[in-house]
């Protein structure tokens, strides 16, 4: 668990200026979100009602964004938007402080201008991924539940639906997981930094996948013990803090990789003593 526990040091070493770009994509991505189809599904998932769920509560719940009318459409919009500004900023802070080993906020508005395009098409690039498979997982999911009769069996099904489709999630995710840091800090072009991508990944693979799918487990235990055991407004407080370090752990990981994996030294590891 190297890289994870060199993200998690980070994030909780510099929290007080990520924490903050955070806050915001952190707000909207959880205001956005379902929580009565969640607390819907899970109430009824471990009460054993499968075959009552409807197709849409098992979509919403697993979803990222709320496609259910014009105004929380916008602001799905809205909250990507978010994601993506506040994405190229910390990308653009963590990098410049692991390069010098400073926190500083000179020439940061250069830097995101110059990151945002990146990050755009890779926000848009990475969201696809997850919704096609939110609405692949959960038409099986619903399938399952609705023809097979026997609870059991629904169970030991979705079970194996789950860790299989996850699996082949993190998967697909890690083969893409350095094109954004490629193409920002190589100045490659989009292709060429996907190559370049593969070719760091190829041997950290499974340590991707295993670092993603352990803050995924932390973070979606929280969130169905809240549905389960608490009201709404503790499930959306428990998805704004789950939502924050997911933000987080996923941008900072992901500059961990791209040292580690690039052999360059990281400056904010050393000590740096002022100079009179």
């Amino acid at each position: 668990m190297k890289y994870t526990h060199s993200s998690l040091l980070y994030v909780f070493k510099n929290i007080w200026y990520i924490g903050l770009l955070s806050l915001l994509p952190a707000f909207c991505l959880s205001s956005v979100a379902d929580v009565e189809y969640t607390k819907d599904f899970f109430v009824n998932f471990f009460a054993g009602n499968l075959n009552q769920m409807e197709w849409l509560h098992i979509f919403h719940t697993f979803s990222i964004y709320c496609f259910t009318g014009f105004i929380p459409l916008v602001l799905d919009v809205f909250s990507f938007l978010s994601v993506v500004v506040c994405a190229s900023m910390l990308l653009a802070l963590i990098d410049k402080h692991m390069r010098i080993g400073k926190r500083t906020l000179n020439g940061l508005w250069n830097k995101v201008n110059d990151n945002i395009t990146s990050t755009f098409f890779a926000a848009l690039f990475f969201s696809l991924i997850y919704e096609i498979w939110a609405l692949v997982f959960s038409s099986l999911t619903y399938a399952i539940f609705a023809l097979i009769p026997i609870l059991s069996v629904q169970y030991v099904l979705f079970a194996i639906l789950l860790i299989g489709g996850g699996l082949a999630l993190l998967y697909v995710v890690s083969l893409f997981y350095l094109w954004l840091p490629c193409m920002q800090i190589t100045g490659f072009e989009m292709f060429e930094a996907l190559r370049y991508s593969n070719q760091m990944t190829e041997k950290v693979k499974i340590r991707i996948m295993a670092s993603m799918a352990l803050s995924l487990v932390i973070g979606s235990t929280f969130i169905i013990l809240s549905a389960v055991f608490f009201p709404a407004p503790v499930l959306y407080a428990v998805m704004f803090v789950v939502f924050m370090f997911y933000f987080m752990l996923f941008l900072v990981r992901m500059e961990v990789i791209y040292f580690d994996a690039a052999q360059l030294e990281r400056e904010d590891l050393k000590k740096h003593y002022a100079q009179f």
